[in-house]
């Protein structure tokens, strides 16, 4: 399934685990709904490789950005190289079935979902706010005016990222917290916070800094699923 079949499912799964709800986030509320339609039968792809791919080109287009090829790599068992033999053929998981297959604990696959949830609407989110910033103006360090409807986007991602992220943190014997996808997540959600608020860096760095700890977050997660949740 590619990145645009899971974005257009998102919008069903956000209804019913009422993410367009104005209420903040819960971490403990359940999300089983969100779970049955990740794991829905469409949620793994088999990808031939063209000649001249790259794992971080593929990576882009299941995931968003390329910084989730160390994920995809981990995913396939593959060490690498950055360029794949032609004609191979990896999976494409989306990220909730991902986890659930290489056995994350059942504490936490709820986290994991709501994670994925938040970073595919970022990515969703993405053109329609770089249209906007580019419309305002805006040269250089400065701010601009978001639409509500982009500023709420915007912090209910981050906010979905930090209920979800204090799950992984709160990880107790004989697990240990995630402590390092932890720490990626939690740079995501403050950067989404700083585009909230209308700033801009003035390099163009500041929105993908965003995908890149997302990308890191959901690779880090799963070495630490892999490891044991150690």
């Amino acid at each position: 399934m590619t990145k645009f079949d899971r974005l257009a499912l998102l919008p069903i799964v956000a209804v019913l685990i009422g993410w367009q709800s104005l209420d903040p986030v819960n971490p403990a509320e359940p999300y089983a709904s969100a779970q049955a339609e990740a794991e829905s039968e469409l949620g793994v792809r088999t990808v031939r490789v063209q000649p001249g791919e790259t794992i971080e080109g593929l990576a882009a287009n299941a995931y968003g950005h390329a910084k989730f090829a160390g994920f995809l790599l981990l995913v396939n068992g593959i060490d690498g190289p950055n360029t794949l033999p032609a004609s191979s053929e990896i999976q494409v998981p989306s990220l909730p079935i991902a986890f659930r297959d290489r056995g994350i604990d059942p504490l936490y696959r709820s986290a994991v979902t709501d994670l994925a949830i938040a970073a595919d609407d970022y990515f969703d989110l993405l053109p329609t706010y770089l249209e906007a910033r580019k419309d305002s103006g805006v040269t250089g360090r400065g701010s601009f005016d978001l639409s509500v409807e982009l500023k709420q986007r915007l912090l209910r991602n981050a906010d979905r990222i930090d209920a979800s992220n204090s799950t992984l943190q709160s990880a107790q014997s004989p697990h240990r917290p995630a402590t390092k996808a932890a720490g990626q997540f939690r740079q995501a959600s403050s950067l989404m916070r700083v585009l909230a608020s209308g700033a801009v860096d003035g390099y163009g760095y500041d929105y993908d800094l965003v995908g890149q700890r997302l990308g890191l977050g959901f690779e880090y997660s799963m070495l630490w699923v892999q490891s044991g949740h150690r």
